[in-house]
């Protein structure tokens, strides 16, 4: 068999700076400019005739294979020595009349003239090996990755997320939703916007109608956006000594549950949307309320019953409530106490989904330290603003190629 060419082959969603994408361009150029296989079918013809005293397969077989014109036999195939099968391998693979094709492929190349014992684990190893393969073909099959939960939070407003709702159509001046939900409660807040903010009017914004009601968050969870990766939001979160969590790139699902909610409003607000679908920011509201007052799948219970311990039905009362002598303290207690039951059926209703999701994904690929792996290219648009970029992305690499895993890399992916 050939060296291997890579240790570890994975996927691993990031953001590169120019200059790391100007290295990656010239680390792909450099492996688009392996070395066509040598040898033509005559040439390979004449070398099998050779070294058969180093081959030690053959010399303790030579009663199961037959000689035919100086060459030796498996019944009608030639048997391929050792040390020429890499050379037979890349005929079959990597010229361009083999056409870099799959296992079955070109396995059938092979065995319409060659024989080996190994010649099936052979060219399986030879085709994972190949890093023109790795880099320009799509990956089938389940994704790579099982689910993983981002917030595990004990209380409510300790854990957010949140993100924008863009390009809606105008309404009094508005075309924009920043949403911002509790992880824990699930209560959501939904702030209609002129258009989308900046760092600093981000951090008014989120004075005015977080802050205010909830305190300083623990956490947030936003995407890469540029009002979430400035420098200013980052200060801003330090002083208040809130963490930033960064999703990672072209991975929605680090934000699902921001997606979801998102997709709520969005019906609720197409629901009662006019044809000229300008009323939605009046809407909008209505659509926080509504949300909130009813019980959530993996709660059991309201977003306004977690956090006020008590709902807030949508038409009056038939029978006045009685007064109660319950005191401050005493209301305060019985809220925070149902607090771990929310936990714990938060937890069973992540445990559930994992369950359900893992069945359609597969691990993750083992990365090791020092080994070579290579990227996913989900952004080939990306390559136009890079020096010495291909003049296209039509016929970009579906990867980015020869890359080394840092220890932390290892560690995520881990």
């Amino acid at each position: 068999m050939p060296d291997a060419n890579y240790s570890a082959l994975g996927e691993v969603g990031t953001v590169f700076t120019k200059e790391q994408l100007g290295l990656i361009v010239q680390n792909r150029a450099t492996v688009k400019e392996r070395p066509p296989p040598s040898g033509q079918p005559h040439e390979l013809s004449q070398e099998l005739r050779l070294a058969a005293d180093a081959d030690p397969w053959l010399q303790s077989h030579r009663d199961e294979l037959s000689q035919t014109g100086g060459l030796w036999t498996h019944g009608s195939k030639y048997y391929v020595l050792e040390e020429l099968r890499g050379r037979v391998l890349a005929q079959a693979h990597d010229s361009k009349l083999s056409g870099h094709f799959g296992f079955t492929k070109t396995l059938k190349l092979l065995n319409g003239q060659f024989w080996w014992p190994t010649i099936r684990k052979d060219v399986k190893g030879y085709l994972q090996e190949c890093p023109v393969c790795a880099m320009a073909k799509q990956k089938v099959g389940r994704p790579e990755g099982l689910l993983q939960s981002v917030a595990d939070p004990s209380r409510p407003w300790t854990d957010i997320a949140m993100d924008f709702v863009v390009d809606l159509p105008n309404s009094n001046g508005f075309n924009t939703i920043w949403t911002i939900i509790d992880l824990f409660s699930k209560q959501a807040h939904f702030v209609a916007l002129k258009r989308l903010p900046t760092a600093p009017e981000l951090a008014k914004l989120f004075l005015q109608h977080v802050f205010r009601l909830h305190g300083c968050p623990e956490r947030i969870i936003s995407d890469r956006g540029p009002q979430f990766t400035s420098r200013f939001w980052k200060s801003f979160l330090g002083i208040l000594g809130t963490e930033r969590a960064l999703s990672t790139a072209f991975h929605a699902e680090t934000d699902g549950a921001t997606e979801r909610v998102q997709k709520t409003l969005q019906q609720f607000l197409r629901c009662y949307s006019t044809y000229q679908q300008d009323q939605w920011s009046s809407m909008s509201p209505l659509a926080e309320y509504c949300i909130n007052n009813l019980d959530h799948a993996s709660t059991g219970v309201s977003p306004f019953k977690v956090v006020n311990s008590r709902d807030f039905p949508p038409f009056p009362t038939l029978q006045k409530e009685l007064p109660s002598d319950e005191k401050p303290g005493d209301w305060g207690e019985r809220i925070s106490a149902a607090w771990p039951s929310v936990q714990e059926a938060l937890r069973t209703a992540k445990l559930d989904y994992k369950k359900y999701a893992d069945r359609k994904r597969t691990s993750t690929p083992g990365l090791q330290s020092g080994g070579v792996s290579v990227l996913v290219n989900k952004a080939p648009e990306i390559h136009t603003t890079i020096p010495e970029a291909e003049p296209s992305i039509c016929w970009s690499l579906s990867y980015f190629g020869c890359c080394e895993p840092s220890d932390s890399t290892v560690a995520i992916a881990s």
